[in-house]
């Protein structure tokens, strides 16, 4: 015969009001225990994400990145400055003896602008259209020239406020040519003062002369100044005058 137990109406209303019946507890002193360890692993786990929120932050920091070398080009002048073209396809060199300009595609001289007593100190350029740059250099000497690079061919556009006369002559710091090639601005000095020049250059025409040149002239080398439409300055800046004495009076 089965033994049957029996449960009172009254345990049994008192089980179901109580969830915690369900599961049964630990005793007192390992209840207290578990909860002190929950405290220290929470504890523990905040400690561990902070850490690696300060590690993964100096990492970051600290690491430099590394670049190999894709190839070494030879140069035989001393190369003063350097610029690259705005699509990556070629390496514009400013040197001890002119202008050298490197394909990208190849690692070879494109083409060369050289001239005696030219030693190039700074250059800029900017992209007129697909295969038109550009490039506007001040030599040693504070001569501001303007290339322009079309078809894999160098052309000397301009040599801006060129004079025979040494002690007239204006010496350029910096020049430089908007995106786009549309406005050009350079910084000269002469004899204690300093001002700025900003010009327009007719980029449409330039590129129609261009093409034809390019069609005329076989050669990668034209050196000389082309007889193309002219810049165009469009104002002169000076620095304002320093007003002397007591502001008072």
């Amino acid at each position: 015969m089965a033994l049957r137990r029996t449960v009172s109406t009254e345990d049994e209303e008192e089980f179901l009001r109580d969830p915690d019946q369900l599961h049964d507890h630990l005793p007192q002193p390992f209840r207290a225990i578990e909860k002190a360890v929950d405290v220290v692993v929470d504890r523990a786990w905040e400690v561990i994400l902070q850490r690696e929120k300060i590690r993964s932050a100096d990492q970051t920091r600290s690491h430099v990145p590394s670049h190999t070398p894709l190839r070494e080009i030879k140069i035989s002048e001393r190369v003063n400055c350097l610029a690259c073209s705005d699509d990556g396809r070629y390496i514009f060199l400013g040197h001890t003896h002119g202008l050298s300009v490197i394909s990208t595609s190849c690692f070879t001289p494109a083409c060369t602008w050289e001239e005696g007593g030219a030693e190039i100190t700074s250059i800029h350029s900017t992209r007129l259209r697909d295969t038109t740059h550009l490039l506007s250099t001040v030599d040693n000497m504070g001569v501001p020239r303007l290339f322009a690079l079309h078809a894999d061919r160098i052309y000397l556009m301009t040599v801006i406020s060129e004079t025979d006369d040494f002690k007239q002559r204006n010496i350029c710091v910096k020049f430089q040519v908007s995106r786009g090639g549309y406005v050009g601005a350079a910084t000269f000095t002469c004899r204690g003062s300093a001002w700025l020049q900003v010009y327009r250059f007719p980029t449409e025409l330039w590129m129609t002369e261009l093409h034809i040149l390019t069609q005329q002239r076989p050669e990668n080398l034209i050196s000389e100044e082309q007889q193309l439409s002219p810049i165009v300055m469009m104002m002169k800046i000076k620095p304002p005058r320093v007003c002397l004495g007591n502001p008072h009076h």
